[in-house]
């Protein structure tokens, strides 16, 4: 009557009634310390990525700022670069445009062969100076003023030697100036250099424009002699020629209308010496005595004449 009960029907269940216990086929579990190491991991990428920008980012401020100093450097040698050259003189002496390109032009190769990158407070003024004096003979002082950065001119103010006496050596006309160094190039052309006193040097040796060929103390004598010995002679007389013999010490002095040379001494003072001639020319014109060749006056208290 009753049918038996298959024991191998299958059981058919709900999945909803299953257990949220139940493991699933293929389903993968994640440990504690698997999730831990996870996160290690991304916390480390994250702070490798962030470290990584932070230094792009540095690197970046570290190119602009070095750009910005570039540039800003090449500004400020540009403006502190000599790129001309002005040339003036405190005496107003007029210079022809040909002596003054060259003047100019030795200073700007001067400029550009010495002083690095033409740059202002690379140049040595005091070797410039040098240089160019020993260039022209005829400066006397030279000053240099930058006007950088505001110009980029260097302004060059020329101080000439002014001549005071014709200096005849082998057959050669010079300068000499008040400090008694030799040039050939007056620039003071007001100046008739045809009327100055005359010294001849006898010595034997050529002098070069630039040498000092007086001392101070034979210039000052000189300059004395020109302004004191004439009188002695008379009140129109006047110096013709110094003449500077091979003799060292001795200045022989050659008067205007006077038959004879005054020979005197360096290491003697022009007072002293000038003092004697009056007395022995007065002697002589008082004896009607008139020397044919000399008049020496190098021996203290002693003259000779000839």
């Amino acid at each position: 009557m009753f049918k038996q009960k298959n024991k191998y029907t299958k059981s058919v269940r709900n999945p909803s009634a299953r257990s949220n216990t139940t493991f699933r086929r293929n389903t993968v579990v994640i440990s504690k310390s698997q999730r831990e190491i996870a996160a290690h991991k991304q916390s480390v990428t994250q702070r490798q990525s962030d470290r990584r920008r932070s230094t792009e980012a540095r690197t970046w401020k570290r190119r602009i700022i070095a750009l910005v100093v570039v540039i800003f450097v090449i500004g400020v040698g540009t403006r502190l670069q000599f790129s001309s050259v002005e040339i003036s003189n405190s005496q107003s002496v007029v210079v022809d445009s040909r002596q003054g390109q060259l003047y100019r032009g030795h200073i700007q190769d001067y400029i550009g062969s010495k002083v690095p990158l033409r740059q202002s407070w690379l140049f040595d003024r005091t070797a410039a100076a040098g240089d160019f004096k020993a260039k022209f003979p005829e400066i006397k002082r030279i000053t240099f003023k930058s006007g950088s950065p505001l110009r980029t001119t260097l302004f060059v103010d020329l101080e000439y030697r002014k001549p005071i006496y014709t200096w005849n050596s082998l057959g050669t006309i010079h300068f000499v100036d008040s400090q008694g160094v030799l040039f050939s190039q007056n620039m003071y052309k007001s100046i008739n250099t045809a009327k100055l006193p005359a010294i001849e040097d006898q010595g034997g040796a050529a002098a070069a424009d630039g040498e000092t060929v007086l001392t101070d103390r034979v210039v000052k004598q000189i300059a004395e002699i020109h302004n004191t010995v004439p009188a002695i002679f008379s009140e129109n007389a006047k110096v013709e020629k110094i003449v500077l013999p091979t003799a060292t010490r001795e200045i022989q002095v050659f008067i205007v209308g006077v038959p004879y040379r005054v020979k005197m001494s360096t290491e003697r003072t022009v007072v002293d010496q000038v003092g004697e001639l009056k007395q022995i020319v007065d002697h002589l014109t008082a004896n009607n005595v008139t020397p044919t060749q000399y008049i020496d006056l190098r021996v203290a208290s002693k003259a000779f004449y000839k």
